[in-house]
């Protein structure tokens, strides 16, 4: 939820500008309009904001571990994957791809390709369907 003392630090912090606080609503158009989606998270098998922000044609970045890696290694976007807790190495390619709009958008193409054809909703649920209803037998 979108609170006041997140407002509040913005302004602190100088970001106001650079940081678009956002309530709770589309998470695709969020990444849409977003130049770079972040990750900090150290576990999450299969992170549905990212693959959202992937679809989108935003480029990710994040910690290797968990799910995702795969999709960002698949879409040959290795080098936006850090060791957990890299934050340095993270805020470099994040800055890199702020920096260099036209290899934002590639990376960016690149991994909304790699999504629409290994993890769009007509490739994964058949197998999905399988999962479950084997599982139910």
């Amino acid at each position: 939820v979108v609170t006041d003392e997140l407002h509040h630090d913005v302004d602190r912090l100088g970001l106001v500008g650079v940081v678009d606080v956002r309530p709770p609503g589309d998470a695709a158009a969020t990444a849409a309009a977003a130049d770079v989606v972040v990750s900090t998270a150290r576990e999450d098998p299969f992170p549905l904001a990212l693959l959202e922000a992937a679809a989108s044609g935003t480029p990710v970045v994040a910690f290797d571990a968990g799910g995702f890696a795969a999709v960002l290694r698949g879409a040959g976007c290795d080098d936006q994957l850090l060791p957990v807790g890299d934050v340095l190495g993270m805020s470099e390619v994040v800055r890199g791809l702020l920096e260099d709009p036209a290899d934002a958008a590639r990376r960016g193409a690149a991994l909304q390709d790699h999504v629409r054809r290994h993890h769009a909703p007509e490739r994964v649920l058949p197998h999905l369907w399988n999962v479950i209803t084997g599982a139910a037998s």
